[in-house]
């Protein structure tokens, strides 16, 4: 019984971290696309979003030095899944 709500526990932060990181990095690369070409920015990410969501945590650490934006889109994706996976296969030793 505990094992079953450590391993949903587990699954509901990694789904947390899984949706919250990208959007918060999401969120950061609009302040640094509007911070470089100002209100245009806004139009240049809605048209280039893919693009834009790819590349600029790269240029964010290599012209300033920032590596949140890369922490928050890949770190928070990645361990989402981690703590996903750990809490759906805690879950399954439980059966």
């Amino acid at each position: 019984m505990i094992l079953k709500i450590l391993g949903n526990l587990l699954k509901i932060i990694g789904g947390i971290l899984y949706i919250g990181g990208p959007l918060i990095a999401i969120w950061l690369t609009l302040k640094l696309i509007t911070n470089v070409f100002g209100f245009m920015g806004i139009i240049i990410f809605i048209i280039t979003a893919p693009v834009a969501i790819l590349v600029a945590p790269v240029y964010a650490f290599f012209a300033y030095g920032d590596l949140s934006i890369l922490i928050y889109e890949y770190g928070g994706f990645i361990l989402g899944m981690l703590l996903a996976g750990l809490g759906s296969i805690i879950e399954i030793i439980e059966k």
